[in-house]
């Protein structure tokens, strides 16, 4: 699979998800028509033309979401469910967060976690 090819593919599932996803959904996606390293390759590349970006999540896994002109602002909200792993990027307002002065803040990711209404359901039956 050429890098075009596996590009387009990576981008397109990316761009499908419901939610932020990690590279073992991407490789899910791909099945055995491209490797490892290519993923990883592929991913860098998008991040780098700003098509896409990566965060961490509680468990140590990078996710990635598609760009849009909301995400190039400065602070993104993010929520982990702790029962089924899925991470929701959440439309809150922006959050203050206490920086001192001589700092200049560029990106802010809050990450929250707990349990998303959907697992709520399932718990209460």
């Amino acid at each position: 699979m050429g890098n075009t090819i596996a590009r387009t593919k990576i981008l397109r599932i990316i761009s499908q998800a419901t939610h932020p996803i990690n590279y073992t959904e991407i490789k899910n996606q791909v099945d055995k028509s491209c490797s490892r390293v290519t993923i990883y390759r592929m991913l860098l590349r998008l991040e780098k033309e700003n098509l896409i970006y990566r965060f961490p999540d509680f468990n140590g896994d990078f996710r990635y979401s598609l760009c849009t002109e909301k995400d190039h602002s400065s602070t993104h909200n993010y929520f982990q469910c702790l029962a089924c792993d899925t991470v929701y990027s959440l439309e809150a307002e922006h959050i203050e967060t206490p920086i001192p002065e001589d700092y200049l803040v560029q990106t802010v990711h809050i990450m929250t976690a707990g349990i998303c209404p959907h697992c709520q359901i399932f718990k209460e039956n």
